[in-house]
């Protein structure tokens, strides 16, 4: 979620790295989030249903499980977990799964890749994905590229 917020919830990459970019500085109030818009992707700002304000939209998605096991109970969220007993993996422990060059960390996201409707923010998805056939993705060994979706 690109916000800024004093909320001690919102424990959000972007409040750390917005200083570091060439962006104006931002004040932020308690209680008034603030969008920051260079983390807004601009396709995804396009082709969200509704349109309107970004605040409690999600238009990047954390990879949550490095394992390619499909047992459930195998799962190796990266990031860990903020609100349980799951710790960040260290780098090094990601490569037992797989090489960080071919492990995606973050992807662009739309309703093919959150397919649940139960999800509380999939209704405010795109359909499909908004760079056309491809999404954007970042991957563990910092190289972006343009990952081809069949859809």
């Amino acid at each position: 979620m690109p916000v800024l917020s004093t909320s001690p919830v919102h424990r959000f990459l972007l409040t750390a790295a917005l200083p570091s970019l060439a962006s104006p500085a931002q004040t932020v109030k308690a209680g008034k989030p603030i969008v920051a818009d260079v983390f807004v992707c601009p396709g995804y700002a396009r082709s969200a249903p509704g349109g309107g304000s970004m605040i409690g939209r999600k238009c990047y998605l954390l990879n949550d499980n490095v394992n390619p096991d499909p047992d459930i109970t195998k799962r190796a969220p990266p990031f860990g977990y903020p609100d349980g007993p799951i710790a960040p993996l260290k780098l090094s422990d990601l490569e037992n799964y797989a090489p960080g060059v071919n492990v995606f960390a973050v992807t662009d996201v739309d309703k093919i890749n959150v397919p649940n409707p139960t999800v509380s923010w999939q209704s405010d998805l795109p359909d499909r994905p908004v760079h056309g056939q491809v999404r954007n993705e970042l991957y563990f060994d910092w190289h972006l590229a343009a990952k081809k979706v069949d859809w």
